[in-house]
């Protein structure tokens, strides 16, 4: 998998926020952008992004929401839990290309 990053930063008050985006071209798949907005070591809001198909598109914000909420290492578990409990289909995009995004981020911030 080939994987790019993008990072830039901003401070506000005492917080200090940086975006930070993963891009991967997902084998035999399509683009996958994974950005996230941290603050510290903490996801504070993610935007998953891409040429992929996602259906139903309105449950696309469960995974954002469970990638910015979820410790990185339950992340499989949680988001084939979303996949199954609301049908939703996924084409030219894996569980596991968004899960290797969010670890990629999580080690920057982690640093």
């Amino acid at each position: 998998m080939h994987w790019s990053s993008v990072e830039s930063g901003f401070a506000g008050g005492s917080n200090s926020f940086m975006l930070i985006e993963k891009r991967m071209k997902v084998p035999n798949g399509k683009l996958l952008i994974l950005k996230a907005t941290v603050n510290g070591n903490k996801f504070e809001k993610v935007a998953i992004q891409g040429d992929f198909f996602f259906h139903p598109e309105e449950k696309l914000q469960l995974f954002e929401e469970a990638v910015a909420k979820t410790n990185v290492d339950l992340l499989h578990q949680k988001l084939q839990k979303i996949v199954e409990e609301n049908n939703i289909k996924l084409v030219g995009v894996t569980i596991e290309a968004v899960v290797e995004l969010a670890h990629l981020i999580h080690s920057e911030i982690g640093k």
